[in-house]
């Protein structure tokens, strides 16, 4: 966590308070790592199955996954999301997927990268085990950079996001982390500028 009087990392470049962020990169013990540094107490991270607390973050192992509470209410949505050593393929991020035209999702398919947000989907880019991810209403980036568009139409998933699966729409965990760490992720009501992303996948880099 910053110092008093230090920007959060999530306000890089001035971007504005998301609606949740966590930090389980150098976080004092597991349940510290839960917490919404926003505002605690408010969609903190909960475990479906806990993940094991490394230096780097969560541990993936194919069978942990958290919950957020968190239901995205528009496809202007921001999620940035830092990952460390993540290999395996078809497998999520972080996400929910309630259909083809319901979803917000970052997941690692064969080689590249599938983002999803409302009906519109981008995968590709070539592998990325480590770095910081996003998607911002119909940008998609790697370590802060614009690497393609998608249609971002469709409509408002029903379920909330989980972290190291998606959620199906109904509360189940789909296609659950293999390998890797969750190193840190934000999540923003709003569509952040370029300019915004770079500054705090910049920041979550340097965590």
């Amino acid at each position: 966590m910053p110092l008093s009087g230090e920007t959060p990392w999530y306000r890089a470049g001035g971007a504005p308070a998301p609606v949740a962020a966590w930090q389980p990169i150098g976080a004092a013990s597991l349940a510290a790592s839960y917490l919404n540094l926003v505002t605690p107490g408010t969609y903190d991270a909960a475990p479906g199955v806990a993940p094991v607390l490394h230096a780097n973050g969560w541990t993936a192992n194919n069978s942990a996954f958290l919950t957020t509470g968190l239901v995205p209410d528009g496809i202007d949505w921001t999620v940035l999301v830092r990952i460390i050593s993540v290999t395996n393929t078809l497998h999520a991020i972080m996400g929910v997927y309630h259909s083809a035209t319901q979803a917000l999702m970052i997941r690692r398919v064969a080689d590249d990268v599938n983002y999803y947000n409302g009906g519109g989907v981008y995968d590709g880019g070539g592998a990325f085990p480590t770095g910081v991810l996003g998607v911002a209403g119909k940008n998609t980036y790697r370590d802060g950079i614009d690497t393609a568009d998608i249609a971002a139409s469709g409509t408002n998933p029903t379920g909330e996001i989980f972290i190291m699966a998606y959620n199906n729409g109904a509360g189940s965990p789909v296609a659950k982390l293999q390998s890797g760490y969750i190193a840190a992720m934000a999540v923003w009501d709003s569509t952040l500028t370029a300019p915004q992303v770079l500054a705090v996948s910049t920041a979550m880099a340097a965590l």
